[in-house]
C-alpha cells in the first residue's frame, strides 16, 4: 500500500510513502495521521481505484479535496464511517498510534452565496446563514454528546430510512435569533 500525501507548503509538492500491507510500519501510519491532522490529503488504494482521504472536520482540507479532484462544489463528497469497527479496535489505535479516530457531523440547509475572490490565487468562498448554522449544528455534537446531528429542516425532507432519528428539542445557536430543532441520527440497532 502507498500513501500519497499532499503537503501544505505548495500545491505541487507530493510525497509517496510506501506501506507494507502485511506489516504496516507504525511510523509511516503516524505520518499519515499527522498529514491528515494538518489539513493534508492522503491517497490510498481501494479494491478498484485510489481514494483520497481528508479530515472531514477541516474546512481547509475539504477545500483542498475539492481543488485536487477538480470537483464542482455542488457535488457532494462521500464520507465513510466505520464506527463499529473503530470501536472494536479503540485500544489498539490508542496504543499503537496515540489517537482513536472519531467523527462528528452536522447537517442543515438553506441558501448560500458563492463568490470567487482573489486575483493571483482565486478561491471559491461560501457565505450565508446556512453555512454558519451548519457549523453551529456541528458544534452541538460535543455539547449533546452525539456524533451526527441534523436540523429539523433536513429531517422533514428525508425519505423513510432505517436510521434512528432522535429529536433533541429546540436549541439556540450563536448568531441566530430563532431556535432550531435538532435531531440525532444513529445507525439502526441490530
Amino acid at each position: 500500500m502507498r500513501i500519497k500525501s499532499e503537503c501544505r507548503q505548495t500545491d505541487k509538492e507530493m510525497r509517496i510513502i510506501k506501506i507494507n500491507p502485511a506489516h504496516p510500519e507504525d511510523h509511516k501510519i503516524k505520518e499519515g495521521i499527522r498529514i491528515l491532522k494538518n489539513g493534508g490529503l492522503v491517497a490510498f488504494p481501494t479494491d478498484t481505484v485510489y481514494g483520497l482521504g481528508a479530515d472531514a472536520e477541516s474546512l481547509e482540507a475539504i477545500d483542498r479535496l475539492y481543488q485536487v479532484k477538480k470537483r464542482p462544489r455542488e457535488k457532494p463528497l462521500i464520507l465513510f464511517l466505520a464506527e463499529k469497527e473503530i470501536a472494536k479496535r479503540a485500544d489498539y489505535y490508542q496504543d499503537r498510534y496515540g489517537v482513536v479516530p472519531s467523527f462528528k457531523a452536522g447537517v442543515h440547509m438553506g441558501s448560500v452565496v458563492v463568490t470567487e475572490v482573489g486575483r493571483a490565487k482565486s478561491e471559491i468562498v461560501f457565505h450565508g446563514d446556512a453555512v454558519n448554522a451548519t457549523a453551529r449544528v456541528t458544534g452541538l455534537c460535543s455539547t449533546l454528546e452525539r456524533d451526527f446531528l441534523i436540523s429539523d429542516l433536513i429531517a422533514g425532507r428525508l425519505p423513510e430510512c432505517d436510521f434512528v432519528l432522535e429529536p433533541l428539542g429546540k436549541h439556540e445557536l450563536k448568531g441566530k435569533s430563532e431556535t432550531l430543532g435538532i435531531i440525532a441520527v444513529s445507525a439502526p440497532v441490530e
